[in-house]
């Protein structure tokens, strides 16, 4: 009886045991469903809470109760307003929002419906639908379901916006609440040039750049000629901007628009599937004439280069070309000691030495052995009275690429004030597709700085503008000293349309030029600026510039060529029409 009543005792104590512990769990799994628990943070919970009313709130009980998106391939501007926001943010709520981007990785999932804000180009069907009707110079702000979305192209703009937006922030907390409203949905239009160029929907906009020279350019990337055939039949049934000038050159498409203040320029590539469209004031920005200049011929027309090696080893450029009427084209002049050997060789090519007219004059790029003569020379009233210049064509970098290679900012401002110091001369921003009409000369625009923007210039060769001469139907090619950037660019864009009769070889012989390229120029004539003693001898131990591999083309048997031409310390005049030609 005993063991029996123990027995007994036990089972009866472990029942009872049993019975408490289910109690326990019961009472747990009670306070977990309730929210009893301390487990989570404020934040979630608030988030928790907003997500079950479908109410948009950036903060609720103090918390921030949404997330602050990007894309995970943000680019530097959407960066910067992106962190712009989330210190405003900070400085409203005193919570700074975690950094979050687009980026869904492998086996995950975003919620769609989950109330966020969104800055700039992401994933979201929200952003891409506010960005198919974004101007250029405009931001938005747009609740688009539950995202409230900031799209922009001009980053002034959005960074006002982002202001703007804060202060709404402000004025809609209540408590330890906001909750997204009107004031929140609102447009900002950039004060700079950019907000008049019109919108353009077909095609991801990869870059709005500083175009130099008060103009701004829109760079878009996977686009077509159907695009932009669409997108200038609506500049024209806009009624603000009419047709002024086009050209194609190849496949590519060029064409310059004119409202009553604004000049745009809208090119089409299609080798890179990219249109470039830049906008300007049309104040103080003279545009080509479209009409053929009347002239009397009194003389055949000629070409000299002139060497300056007597200034030192290396050359600069400079050429000059005499048109049927007696007056000059001139490219670049040379350095700043270069004056005297340019005025007495276009003062012995002249027919009247006391009416020296240039009709045009041409910087291929503001390096000072290209350059500097014409700067130096407008500092000489004596001399500038003695020549008559009609224009320059020019085109310079914009000051952010000036700053970053430390360089020509003052003197790029000291030259255009030289070349306004001519009296009467018109100066004409050079842009690619342009045409010169010029007596018996046509000069055509290839390339300039914004065909490679974005990008960063190493140095004012990749700023060069490269362009083509035709005199007595001769075909003469100026690329200046065009870096390989640009010269690889000139090369997919334009192939056999860069085939020529002469051609100045590019950047006097190295660091620029290559085979590739002068197999497509294919010229007879050679004009090489730059000193005998580079030309032919080692220098600083490198080889003669005739021996760089990239000229190998010149002295090819395959190749078209006929006769070099080497400045060095010459003065070389070659009458135009006598020059052989391709057929």
């Amino acid at each position: 009886m005993k063991n029996s009543n123990t027995k007994v005792k036990i089972i009866s104590l472990l029942l009872c045991l049993m019975l408490v512990c289910s109690a326990m769990l019961v009472s747990c799994n009670e306070n977990k469903e309730s929210g009893a628990t301390e487990a989570g943070s404020e934040s979630e919970r608030a988030t928790e809470k907003a997500s079950d009313d479908g109410i948009n709130r950036i903060l609720l009980d103090g918390e921030l109760a949404c997330e602050f998106i990007r894309a995970e391939n943000a680019n530097e501007d959407e960066k910067k307003v992106y962190s712009a926001l989330r210190d405003k943010v900070l400085e409203v709520t005193g919570k700074r929002p975690s950094l979050e981007t687009d980026f869904v990785g492998f086996g995950e999932s975003r919620d769609e419906n989950e109330f966020a804000i969104v800055v700039g180009k992401t994933d979201f069907a929200e952003s891409k639908q506010l960005y198919s009707e974004l101007g250029f110079g405009e931001c938005k702000v747009e609740l688009i379901e539950r995202k409230l979305v900031l799209g922009f192209y001009d980053i002034e703009a959005a960074l006002d916006a982002v202001e703007k937006l804060g202060g709404a922030l402000a004025a809609a907390k209540q408590g330890g609440s906001i909750i997204v409203d009107e004031s929140m949905c609102f447009s900002v239009q950039s004060d700079r040039v950019i907000s008049a160029l019109p919108g353009y929907s077909d095609g991801e906009i990869s870059a709005i750049v500083d175009g130099g020279n008060g103009s701004m350019t829109a760079v878009v990337d996977s686009t077509s000629l159907e695009a932009y055939e669409k997108y200038i039949s609506s500049l024209e049934e806009s009624g603000v901007f009419g047709l002024y000038a086009e050209n194609t050159i190849g496949e590519n498409r060029f064409a310059t628009y004119t409202s009553n203040k604004h000049i745009l320029t809208a090119i089409h590539t299609p080798a890179t599937s990219q249109t470039r469209l830049t906008i300007e004031l049309l104040e103080d920005n003279p545009l080509p004439s479209t009409e053929k200049e009347s002239y009397e011929t009194l003389c055949d027309s000629t070409l000299t280069q002139i060497g300056v090696e007597s200034t030192g080893r290396q050359n600069g450029m400079s050429y000059v070309v005499k048109l049927a009427d007696g007056s000059f084209m001139v490219f670049d002049g040379g350095d700043g000691r270069c004056i005297d050997l340019f005025m007495n060789a276009i003062e012995s090519l002249a027919d009247d030495k006391e009416n020296i007219t240039v009709a045009a004059w041409v910087i291929t790029h503001i390096h000072n052995d290209h350059a500097y003569m014409l700067l130096e020379l407008a500092k000489k009233p004596e001399l500038v009275s003695r020549l008559k210049v009609e224009r320059f064509i020019w085109n310079r970098p914009n000051e952010a690429h000036m700053t970053a290679i430390g360089d020509g900012l003052e003197e790029s401002n000291a030259l255009l004030e030289g070349m306004r110091g001519f009296e009467g001369a018109e100066i004409y921003t050079a842009r690619a597709g342009q045409v010169y009409h010029i007596r018996n000369a046509v000069y055509t625009v290839y390339s300039t700085s914004e065909m490679l923007e974005p990008y960063e210039m190493a140095s004012y060769n990749d700023s060069c503008v490269v362009g083509l001469l035709e005199v007595d139907g001769c075909r003469i090619f100026f690329p200046g000293d065009s870096d390989r950037t640009q010269t690889k660019n000139l090369v997919k864009l334009y192939g056999e349309e860069l085939r020529c009769d002469v051609l100045q070889v590019i950047h006097h012989g190295h660091n620029g030029g290559d085979t590739e390229a002068y197999m497509l120029f294919d010229p007879i004539t050679v004009l090489w600026p730059v000193g005998s003693y580079r030309y032919s001898q080692e220098w600083d131990g490198n080889l003669p510039f005739s021996e760089w591999p990239c000229n190998e083309w010149f002295f090819d048997e395959n190749s078209s060529v006929e006769n070099i031409y080497v400045a060095g310390k010459d003065v070389v005049t070659l009458v135009i029409k006598d020059l052989p030609r391709h057929k």
